[in-house]
């Protein structure tokens, strides 16, 4: 909804108007995470070109912004359930990638998709999770109650004892 109010679609980030490279380098994510998304910004664009030349803008300078805001204040919103289930993604990227042995970060690989199908069983047999199975419709099969539950339930998901 945040997104929304602000302006924003697609792709673009609740807090922050960081792009994919950024947020991939290192020296990007030590520094910290800037919650820089201003409602100001996005107003400010929309005063300086017409609404038509608006979207004819380069993506990078729209700041990931789609529309018009439909809000005169800043949200600043960050979905708990939405950020368990980004970093249970990555998590399990990690973890294929480990246990196939692959250091190159390619979700493509044979070896990290063999790996890939061998977790999700033992995960289905030893806690009922099932994740990373396309959906039918879009998306996963890794909902929000499976996210939370490896993150608060922890002595359910060792996933070190899975794999020895």
């Amino acid at each position: 909804m945040a997104i929304l109010l602000g302006g924003g679609g697609g792709a673009s980030r609740d807090l922050c108007t960081t792009s994919d490279e950024e947020i991939k380098s290192i020296n990007w994510v030590s520094s910290g995470f800037p919650i820089n998304r201003l409602i100001s910004d996005a107003w400010q664009l929309f005063d300086d070109v017409s609404e038509d030349d608006f979207l004819k803008l380069p993506s990078k300078q729209r700041l990931g912004i789609t529309h018009k805001p439909t809000s005169e204040i800043n949200i600043v919103a960050a979905s708990l359930l939405h950020a368990y289930l980004c970093v249970l993604r990555w998590y399990m990227l990690l973890i294929y990638h480990l246990d196939a042995d692959h250091k190159v970060w390619s979700p493509s690989n044979h070896k990290v998709n063999t790996s890939m199908r061998r977790i999700r069983a033992i995960l289905l047999e030893k806690c009922s999770f099932i994740v990373d199975i396309p959906s039918s419709q879009r998306g996963t099969s890794t909902k929000g109650n499976i996210a939370r539950d490896c993150f608060w339930i922890s002595e359910t998901f060792k996933m070190g004892d899975f794999l020895d």
